[in-house]
């Protein structure tokens, strides 16, 4: 149940005034002090590269969202997607399911390595930042204020612009720009809303249309609420990820739609193609998806990528790790991956990619959690820890929380 306006926005005030007082200084820290989480020492950790003999710093840039969340809000803290742009990282966090906002999109000065809130908007999450026409968008998850429009919000000179014009998005997922018309991925509440509104100049949208074997999904009485949750793009065609419910709200399809300039129409169902989801570490369904030399790539803890969803390559990685996340940066494709190791550890792995020479290992190290985000900038690597917890672990000692949550690392050779 939503908490009221007036209280959200009195909270919202009380919370702004506080933490926009406060800056989070980086310090660097060793990995066994990192890992433990116990003393903070002012060294940086400096491991040796066994393959290429090149040296990486492991420097731990702190874990800013905790100065939002406690430590029985440990899903809010995790780094559901981070941004580089004009010279700073972005860091969204939130839980749109328990409903912690409002929430901070905190920054860090690339140059001076200091983190500041970005701004605090009136949103229970923020998980997905895209660049469009050279502007830096947020997707509101869950907006805290009236349903009737969902929000999204780009960043300004002193901050970040709400726009609240996006009809019946209760939810916010995706943003693309296709054929000069943007296309917002939403969930919606009843079936005779699309789960996706197209608009060409901001103010009229189109409640676009979906079909299976030509019969119509919108305003159709044995479907329920729709969700989409992915828009891939590509110069030449726009595909989305959709999640429709039936007449009781129980799911009846996921699949692929594509769109043919007037309509999404159904491709095939990803079980259909033999993507398995190995769980998730997210709360939504894909861990990633992104678009790379005009291919479409996405993680359902597999990696898998595609030019038109008819068939899929499983892109097979040394000793078959958790897909955590991906990053395209100067032509190439990074990817982030986890792996159990052991009881309380995990080998966390930098990979990059491209189609001419494939997969190969950039570094590796080992934590206590998994590695969950993955941003470059320069020749330096940003890595988001995080996983889904319960909201209610409490921590078994004062001095140290049950995970690392929320914590990012820089990685960079030296």
């Amino acid at each position: 149940m939503k908490r009221s306006l007036a209280l959200g926005f009195l909270s919202a005030l009380i919370c702004l005034a506080i933490i926009l007082t406060y800056k989070y200084p980086t310090k660097p820290m060793t990995e066994q002090a990192f890992t433990n989480n116990t003393s903070k020492q002012n060294d940086t950790n400096t491991l040796q590269d066994i393959d290429t003999k090149k040296t990486f710093v492991i420097t731990e840039l702190g874990c800013p969202s905790k100065k939002s969340y406690s430590e029985k809000q440990l899903n809010s803290r995790v780094p559901w997607d981070m941004a580089v742009f004009n010279g700073k990282l972005f860091l969204g966090c939130g839980d749109y399911d328990q409903n912690t906002g409002p929430c901070d999109i905190w920054q860090l000065d690339l140059t001076a390595n200091e983190w500041s809130v970005s701004d605090m908007v009136d949103d229970e999450a923020v998980m997905n930042f895209e660049i469009i026409d050279q502007n830096l968008i947020a997707t509101g998850t869950d907006p805290k204020g009236s349903w009737t429009n969902g929000s999204f919000y780009t960043l300004i000179s002193d901050g970040w612009q709400t726009d609240r014009t996006v009809p019946f998005a209760i939810h916010m997922f995706d943003i693309a720009k296709f054929n000069g018309k943007t296309f917002y991925a939403i969930g919606n509440q009843s079936n005779a809303q699309s789960p996706i509104q197209i608009t060409s100049d901001g103010i009229t949208y189109t409640n676009a249309p979906f079909y299976i074997d030509g019969v119509a999904l919108i305003d159709n009485p044995d479907y329920g609420f729709s969700r989409c949750y992915n828009l891939f793009e590509s110069d030449s065609d726009l595909f989305a990820f959709c999640w429709f419910n039936d007449s009781n709200n129980q799911p009846k399809m996921v699949g692929i739609f594509k769109f043919d300039g007037q309509a999404f129409h159904y491709v095939s169902t990803l079980t259909d193609l033999g993507a398995i989801n190995r769980g998730n570490n997210r709360q939504l369904p894909l861990n990633k998806a992104i678009t790379y030399d005009n291919k479409f790539f996405f993680s359902t803890g597999y990696l898998y990528s595609t030019d038109s969803f008819e068939s899929l390559n499983k892109i097979n990685i040394p000793n078959d790790p958790y897909v955590q996340d991906m990053t395209v940066n100067e032509g190439n494709l990074y990817i982030l991956t986890s792996t159990k190791n052991g009881e309380d550890a995990f080998l966390n792995t930098i990979w990059e990619y491209t189609q001419a020479h494939g997969l190969k290992e950039i570094y590796s190290f080992p934590l206590e959690q998994s590695a969950i985000t993955l941003e470059k900038y320069n020749d330096a690597y940003f890595v988001g820890i995080g996983q889904m917890t319960d909201l209610t672990t409490a921590p078994t000692d004062g001095d140290s929380p049950p995970l690392l949550n929320g914590y990012i690392l820089k990685l960079e050779l030296k």
